[in-house]
C-alpha cells in the first residue's frame, strides 16, 4: 500500500500482525492473526479502501480461526465471520476490494467423517461488512488457499483428482 507493508511475525508463541511505515519508520502491533492481506482498491471512497482482512485464532479455543478486518491507520479491529464448529483460513480480496475469498476447514461432512483439520475444506466468498456468504466449492476433497486471480477467477489447492495441483472456478454467482 504505497509506502507501508503488512506482515505478520511470532514473538512469544504468538503470530501478530505488524504495519511497517516507511516514510516515518513508525511500526505499529495490530493484534494477534496470520496472513494478512491489504485491500487492493484504488477507490479511495470505498469504505473498506485502507483495511486489511486476516484470519485470527478463537478466543475461546485456539484450534479455530476466524475472519478480521482492521483499519491500517489504527482501527479497531472487526470480526466479520466465526462458526462454533468449523473454521475460516486464508483471505484474500477481489481486486476491486469488494469481496474476499477464503477456505473453510471442517466444515463439510467429508471433512468431518475424515477429520481432516490440517487443510482447507471448501472455497467460500463473503462481503467485506460480513454478508453474502457464499459457497464457491462443494467437493469431497480438499480445496484450500484461494486466492483472485485478474482475470476475475478464483485460483486454489486441491487434491480433488486424487493430486495436489492448482485449480480455478469462475465464481458466476458473484458477477
Amino acid at each position: 500500500c504505497g509506502t507501508k507493508l503488512c506482515y505478520c511475525s511470532k514473538s512469544f508463541g504468538e503470530w501478530k500482525i505488524w504495519v511497517y511505515d516507511f516514510s516515518n519508520q513508525s511500526l505499529t502491533c495490530i493484534g494477534p492473526g496470520l496472513f494478512p492481506k491489504w485491500n487492493p482498491s484504488p477507490d479511495k471512497d470505498f469504505e473498506h479502501f485502507n483495511a486489511i482482512v486476516f484470519q485470527r485464532p478463537r478466543e475461546r479455543d485456539m484450534g479455530w480461526y476466524e475472519i478480521w478486518l482492521v483499519d491500517a491507520e489504527g482501527g479497531i479491529p472487526t470480526q466479520i465471520l466465526s462458526s462454533n464448529t468449523w473454521g475460516a483460513i486464508n483471505p484474500t480480496w477481489r481486486k476491486d476490494g469488494k469481496k474476499i475469498v477464503f477456505s473453510t476447514v471442517y466444515k463439510s461432512i467429508q471433512a468431518q467423517m475424515e477429520h481432516r483439520v490440517d487443510r482447507g475444506d471448501d472455497i467460500m466468498v463473503i462481503d467485506p461488512n460480513g454478508q453474502n456468504l457464499t459457497n464457491i466449492t462443494d467437493s469431497l476433497r480438499a480445496d484450500w488457499n484461494p486466492v483472485w486471480g485478474r482475470d476475475g477467477r478464483i485460483y486454489f489447492s486441491s487434491d480433488q483428482n486424487g493430486y495436489k495441483n492448482i485449480w480455478s472456478i469462475r465464481p458466476w454467482v458473484l458477477d
